[in-house]
């Protein structure tokens, strides 16, 4: 929620007690009573008044349309009350309904924006903060912390039918707005991550299983299998029943791994770009061993181990 510099009651500096100023009090007691007062320039306020300040239940409304009805004290909006912005406010047709504190957004409130978006929940300084649930216009929607206006803590997102990310699910933890920490996301394919995050990415351990039946256990950097981890290619894979375990960057094996076929096949050695290159062991189903120097995936030349 972008901070609303809600428009406090400003009055003429000639006047000691403005809402008590007989010429501009049109109707009622504006002084300690219920009354109307009206200013020069449009604004209107129509409620309760103590010692010639808005005090109690009122209704204010200002010359760009604005207008708040709800309780006040000593002429600032405090307590439960609703505001809707007009149609020359930068906030043109959002609506706020709940708790005011010293003329901010405070407390449990219900914001609902012109372009359908809405938020329920804790608010802080005229922002989304304690407990709460966005939803926004498209049907995603957000259920858990906030922290000055931003996703934090705990919380579950569902991306909604007119998303980019439609029937995905993510349910973990939050900071600034990203997936950041333990957490779990479901894809709409079925494909589904359990582990670390970090600014919205995979970081760390964590679990990756593909509805295709293909797992990976490990470690991530940026989305990609970074570090040392082990792929299992499933059913309905191109690769089904393989096996690696070794080194990852950027979701390629390079470095030191062991890959075995489903046949019975297997190779432990150096790997460059996912293909065997270096020096290593390739041990035959049917017995035949291949053990030396490899480049790009075919065997060069016997040599022992170095």
């Amino acid at each position: 929620m972008k901070t609303n510099k809600l428009f406090t009651l400003v009055f003429p500096l000639l006047m000691l007690s403005p809402i008590s100023y007989a010429d501009s009090c049109i109707s009622g007691n504006c002084n300690n009573g219920y009354g109307t007062y009206e200013w020069n320039s449009g604004e209107k306020y129509a409620g309760e008044h103590r010692q010639g300040k808005a005090n109690g239940q009122g209704t204010m409304t200002w010359e760009n349309g604005d207008k708040y009805i709800g309780e006040w004290k000593n002429d600032i909006k405090d307590g439960q009350g609703t505001m809707i912005w007009g149609a020359q406010s930068e906030w043109a047709g959002d609506k706020y309904v709940g708790d005011w504190k010293q003329d901010k957004q405070d407390g449990y409130g219900v914001y609902t924006w012109s372009n359908g978006d809405k938020y329920e929940g804790g608010h802080k300084n005229d922002r989304e903060d304690g407990q709460g649930t966005y939803t926004w216009a498209n049907g995603d929607q957000y259920i858990g912390g906030w922290l000055n206006g931003e996703k934090n803590g705990h919380g579950s997102m569902i991306w909604g039918d007119k998303s980019e990310w439609a029937g995905d699910k993510y349910i973990g933890e939050w900071a600034k707005n990203t997936q950041h920490g333990q957490g779990n996301y479901t894809w709409a394919s079925g494909d589904k991550y359990s582990g670390e995050w970090k600014d919205g990415s995979k970081n760390g351990y964590g679990v990756l299983n593909w509805a295709s039946g293909d797992k990976y256990v490990g470690e991530w950097l940026k989305d990609a299998k970074h570090g040392q981890g082990a792929m299992t290619w499933g059913q309905g894979s191109q690769w089904t029943g393989d096996k690696y375990s070794g080194s990852w960057i950027n979701d390629k094996k390079p470095g030191n791994g062991l890959y075995s076929w489903s046949n019975g096949d297997k190779y432990v050695g150096d790997w460059v770009n996912g293909a065997q290159h270096g020096w290593g062991v390739y041990n035959y189903a049917n017995g035949v061993v291949n053990e030396g120097d490899w480049e790009k995936g075919q065997f060069v030349t016997t040599t022992p181990r170095r």
